[in-house]
């Protein structure tokens, strides 16, 4: 009886945590994230635009991603003409490019200003090199990523 409780239990958790996590919006559209495609030659360096678009009011945004390491590395992040260029709080885990091993996040958090308004636009744009080791049309994918 014992286990027939705690298999009880533990599927009741995973069907709660299932439907309390999925993604939905009853006020509009999902939010997204999404990417340029950039194509390049081993050795560039490249810039690839990060864009938001949303249909309410944000006053956080979190976006953590992944790339391979093998392929590129990190330059920089800039915000410089972005939506959320006018945020104090702009902040990116690892502190340095140097510091993200294939993985990072970008966030911005509303203090005193105004939330970033409904719309779709540049949210960031990460500088990335390509290392003159990548073989040629070799597709490399930066993608979201859960910590």
């Amino acid at each position: 009886m014992k286990y027939f409780s705690v298999v009880w239990a533990t599927l009741l958790i995973v069907a709660f945590a299932t439907f309390a996590s999925a993604q939905s919006d009853p006020f509009g559209q999902i939010d997204k994230v999404y990417a340029d495609s950039v194509a390049a030659a081993a050795g560039q360096d490249i810039a690839v635009h990060f864009y938001l678009r949303n249909d309410e009011l944000l006053s956080a945004v979190s976006v953590p991603l992944a790339y391979d390491t093998a392929k590129l590395t990190l330059k920089s992040i800039s915000f410089v003409g972005s939506r959320a260029e006018y945020l104090q709080t702009k902040l990116t885990n690892p502190a340095t490019a140097a510091e993200t091993k294939g993985r990072f996040v970008v966030a911005f958090l509303k203090i005193l200003e105004s939330a970033i308004p409904v719309g779709d636009g540049l949210l960031f744009t990460c500088h990335f090199a390509i290392k003159p080791t990548a073989t040629p049309g070799t597709v490399v994918i930066v993608d979201s990523l859960f910590y």
